[in-house]
């Protein structure tokens, strides 16, 4: 039996553009409402809504993520969990 169960927001749908400071804003506003955690897509999502930069380079999206993650690091502080979602991002040969 547990007295607390770990949620964590998850912004994957929080924005449309796809850049470092609108996921890092979405992330920040979760913590705002109280949650430890948060999650996202690296590499966005899509699902036609979303505007993905870096398709069509793994370099450019790759660093796109990275910036991501950086971003939403230095918005919600060393205390909140970070979990990234690389749905159907990574594909075998």
């Amino acid at each position: 039996v547990r007295d607390a169960i770990p949620l964590y927001a998850n912004v994957a749908m929080a924005t449309e553009i796809w850049q470092p400071a609108p996921v890092a804003t979405a992330c920040a506003a979760a913590v705002k409402q109280g949650f430890k955690a948060v999650k996202f897509n690296l590499f966005g999502v899509n699902n036609g809504r979303t505007k993905l930069p870096g398709r069509g380079s793994r370099r450019g999206a790759l660093d796109n993520a990275v910036a991501i993650v950086r971003e939403v690091r230095d918005a919600v502080g060393p205390d909140v969990e970070i979990g990234t979602d690389w749905t159907l991002a990574v594909v075998p040969k």
